[in-house]
């Protein structure tokens, strides 16, 4: 795994997983609460690139990890530009709703220890009373999560059962919000006067690349990123409508070994693998993407990589599609390997089943280039009775 292609020296780990790591105590030389830091025995001397900060997993949920190498710069100029398109200050509060390894949370975290403002840290869920009750007790300012979040802070009505007079901003990220969430939370921060601020990012852009206040541009429609933060810039191709993004929070290349963390790669500008469009207000739209890539709960899934996983660990051929937070698949095979597809799915990629929807098919439809025909799969998806649903 991650230790054989990096060689680390020290491995911090939380003590409940030393014997599952095969750690022996006599390698711990420092523990705090329940974590400790450990020798590593198969370390290796090896150079490192100087501006070298962070190392982020992406694309890593079918086996292929590889992480985003990301400069002392990069963070820098994120963070500086998202403490100045919210207004953060030392007078501020978050709470976190996500983990520090995921790019959104992390830079929530970030952001608000450079202006010196507290984060209050949680591991509890929306519907554990404790957190409620946090959020209240403890004067939460800012709120920040990903489309799942506000699914479920729309199932409990969350915002009746917390006193919101504290609340100052709310952030969203990793995905577009479902039509229904996104008239509730518009009614509720209608009725509280509060900012709510749907933002656009990836992990190599540091993660944010632009924003837009749904309170103050209430007309925007789906799709809506808004305008870049900071100096950052947005270039639309003309012919393909392809977004090109520009700023000195780009990434400085993928890392797959230690023998990566040498070298860097610096990019001008990078494809977002997103299609879109400028309306007449200025703000941009992302209409499509040119890259067979969803996002389920604000994870990255590459369509390719599920289908050639499936393919290498259970032997049988899907071809899938999908949206964000909808994971479409479809089989030829016996019904029964629908439940195989769907338990193996869940578990490799880490998500919810109620995020796949798989059919039963007698044959793929291909096109006249003698390929897959996808757009047919979704037509099929949607309104062919003839086939099977599991």
């Amino acid at each position: 795994g991650i230790k054989k292609k990096y060689h680390p020296s020290d491995v911090a780990l939380p003590l409940k997983f030393l014997k599952k790591l095969n750690f022996q105590k006599d390698k711990i030389y420092k523990s705090k609460y329940d974590y400790c830091l450990c020798e590593e025995n198969s370390s290796k001397k090896f150079k490192i690139h100087r501006d070298l900060c962070l190392l982020l997993s992406t694309s890593g949920t079918t086996g292929s990890r590889k992480f985003v190498k990301l400069s002392y710069k990069n963070l820098l100029s994120n963070i500086k530009g998202i403490v100045g398109s919210l207004n953060i200050n030392k007078k501020d509060k978050t709470i976190t709703t996500m983990p520090a390894e995921y790019s959104y949370g992390l830079s929530v975290i970030n952001s608000h220890l450079f202006v010196g403002a507290k984060i209050i840290l949680n591991n509890l869920t929306l519907f554990d009373r404790k957190f409620l009750e946090s959020v209240t007790k403890l004067k939460v300012t800012n709120l920040n999560g990903v489309p799942l979040f506000f699914d479920l802070i729309k199932k409990i009505n969350f915002f009746n059962k917390i006193n919101c007079s504290n609340i100052k901003f709310i952030t969203q990220a990793g995905g577009s919000l479902s039509e229904d969430t996104k008239l509730y939370i518009l009614n509720e921060i209608n009725k509280l006067k509060k900012d709510f601020y749907i933002m656009y990012g990836s992990t190599e852009t540091s993660p944010r690349m632009s924003l837009v206040n749904f309170y103050k541009y209430q007309k925007i429609k789906q799709g809506c990123i808004g305008l870049p933060i900071s100096d950052y810039k947005f270039r639309l191709n003309k012919n393909t409508g392809k977004i090109f993004f520009y700023g000195k929070n780009i990434f400085k290349g993928y890392s797959k070994n230690y023998k990566s963390l040498l070298y860097f790669k610096n990019y001008k500008f990078i494809d977002t693998g997103d299609i879109g469009r400028l309306d007449k207000d200025g703000f941009y739209y992302v209409t499509g993407r040119t890259k067979r890539i969803i996002k389920i709960s604000g994870e990255r899934i590459s369509l390719d990589e599920v289908e050639q996983s499936i393919k290498k660990n259970l032997k049988l051929k899907i071809c899938c599609f999908g949206i964000d937070d909808k994971l479409i698949m479809f089989h030829t095979k016996n019904h029964k390997n629908s439940y195989k597809i769907l338990n193996f799915t869940s578990k490799n990629l880490s998500i919810n089943k109620n995020y796949i929807k798989i059919y039963h098919i007698y044959k793929f439809p291909i096109s006249e280039r003698g390929k897959i025909d996808y757009e047919e799969l979704q037509r099929i998806s949607k309104i062919d009775k003839k086939f099977h649903k599991s």
